[in-house]
């Protein structure tokens, strides 16, 4: 059974890179944090031993199994070809565990934690002295063991039997982790760091499981009591005692029962009622076929992580934006109010590609499509718009420069009346089909077509063109202190991407009504 299982993944995962150029582009990503970690760690743990801070050990193994556990959980690879839930045949867990603990040796991420994890067993053992050196390798390799074949594979067995809606709020979980690990990361002030600053932070990992065999080496070496030594291997075997067993029974248990959580279980969506009526409108919304076509979109918006991919990155901007200027960096705030409002009409660049299929519904109907396209755009942009609103009040508000941030929030107005109008001007003529909703945002596929790209390039590039012509003179005006400039410029920055706006919907009306056969068939098969 191992050998056909693993034989199976092979030729499955030679496919994957052959139709999926996500997978590659996911791979070069990876690889070049993965490299750039390793050479920073290499030369951290270089200079802890010519230090002696021992503490630092333990923190090297452990940043390096705990980047590999978040990027497993956060941004899964879909190099994996065996699913356990695909094997709810007479099998036991015990005959397919050897091949499921194989299987990741043999994924690009397998392969380059094993990379580092020889770099960085081969740097130790070259400045360690004698037998020290070799228990560091032996060290490095039980760690990378633990993270490989145990704590991750555990963690995705975990996960991977969860509902849909348990699925979605991983997905945004895991946007938002990479999200605040990258700006985290930014953050660093590396001109400070040291063994010395981190020996902290390696003491309390070395007692952890994702870096206790390394805390035993460390403790070893600084001459701590034999209690604390034994007490960091008990981890460690522990670690994997207890990890062998859940993972065992989590298997057992996708094999029984493959589907995960029923769905039948989950809890009834609450319906609002109206006057004693049950309705699907959200407050506000008319009794309308628009009205209709609005609430459907705003109330779905919240179920679909494809969509709460986009939306979830806004409040960690706003926040980052928000601690920037707060710490020194005030010119922030203005930024901030321009970035949100290019950011709301670049999320309505595909509805149509997000409903799939769904818009049969609504062409069937018979509703004008007058109707139809203007409360769909709406709908796309409320969310993001909510988010912009709020950064331009809390800016008004903050900013040390009132005059500035009022000329920044009428230009951030500008900016949002042309992404809006580039956004619809792209789902009505560059409409593309997406993944179906419940997708990874970091394993769809959708994103790579020629016209997701199209739409995203020209989007940023777009965006400009009606902005110009009240830009230039207010920006201009303020170098200048020219009154009779700032107030032309603000003039057009408003008048003339609210023009550019107006002519785009009455443009794209048209435009869908004469071409629904042929938009319906684009986006009516989902990317797989």
């Amino acid at each position: 059974m191992t050998s056909t299982l693993v034989r199976l993944h092979r030729k499955l995962h030679s496919r994957l890179f052959k139709k999926n150029p996500t997978a590659i582009m996911m791979l070069i990503l990876v690889s070049i944090y993965a490299l750039g970690g390793l050479a920073g760690t290499s030369l951290l743990l270089v200079v802890a031993i010519e230090a002696q801070s021992w503490s630092a050990l333990p923190l090297i193994l452990g940043i390096g199994c705990l980047g590999y556990l978040v990027i497993e959980s956060a941004i899964p690879s879909g190099e994996n070809q065996i699913d356990v839930r695909t094997l709810a045949s007479p099998l036991e867990a015990k005959q397919i565990l050897p091949a499921l603990a194989i299987i990741p040796l043999l994924t690009s991420r397998g392969v380059l934690a094993l990379i580092c994890a020889v770099v960085t067993a081969v740097v130790g053992t070259l400045m360690l002295p004698g037998a020290w050196g070799l228990l560091w390798s032996v060290a490095t390799l039980i760690n990378t063991a633990a993270a490989i074949l145990l704590l991750a594979e555990l963690l995705k067995a975990a996960i991977s039997g969860a509902s849909r809606a348990n699925n979605d709020k991983k997905n945004m979980i895991g946007v938002v982790v990479v999200l605040l690990i990258i700006l985290g990361f930014n953050q660093i002030r590396w001109d400070n760091v040291s063994p010395e600053t981190l020996s902290p932070a390696g003491e309390v990992l070395g007692w952890l499981p994702i870096a206790s065999a390394g805390g035993a080496v460390a403790s070893l070496l600084a001459g701590s009591a034999w209690w604390i030594v034994a007490a960091k291997i008990l981890i460690t075997v522990a670690t994997f005692a207890v990890g062998i067993l859940s993972w065992k029974a989590l298997v057992s248990g996708h094999l029984k029962n493959p589907n995960g959580t029923s769905q039948a279980s989950a809890k009834p969506a609450k319906a609002k009622k109206d006057k004693g009526q049950q309705t699907l409108l959200v407050p506000g919304a008319p009794h309308t076929a628009g009205g209709y076509i609005y609430s459907r979109a705003i109330r779905y918006y919240r179920r679909d992580s494809r969509l709460l991919g986009t939306l979830i990155i806004l409040p960690v901007m706003i926040a980052f934006f928000l601690f920037k200027a707060l710490t020194g960096q005030p010119e922030l705030l203005y930024i901030s109010i321009f970035i949100l409002a290019l950011l709301c009409g670049m999320s309505a660049a595909n509805d149509f590609g997000y409903d799939g299929s769904g818009i049969w519904s609504i062409i069937v109907s018979g509703t004008p499509v007058k109707t139809w396209i203007r409360a769909r755009h709406l709908a796309a942009i409320t969310p993001p718009m909510i988010f912009y609103i709020f950064t331009a009040v809390l800016s008004l508000i903050l900013a040390p420069d009132t005059p500035l941030a009022l000329l920044a929030f009428i230009a951030s107005l500008g900016a949002f009346l042309s992404s809006a109008a580039i956004g619809l001007l792209f789902t009505s003529f560059n409409a593309f089909p997406t993944a179906p909703p419940g997708t990874n945002p970091w394993t769809d596929k959708s994103g790579y077509s020629g016209a997701a790209m199209l739409s995203s390039f020209g989007s940023l590039i777009g965006v400009w063109f009606p902005l110009a012509p009240g830009a230039i003179p207010l920006f201009i005006g303020y170098l200048n202190s020219s009154q009779t400039l700032m107030i032309i410029g603000a003039i057009l920055v408003i008048a003339v991407p609210a023009a550019v706006y107006y002519a785009v919907q009455v443009l794209c009306i048209r435009r869908v009504e004469k071409n629904i056969p042929e938009l319906f068939n684009k986006v009516v098969h989902w990317v797989s």
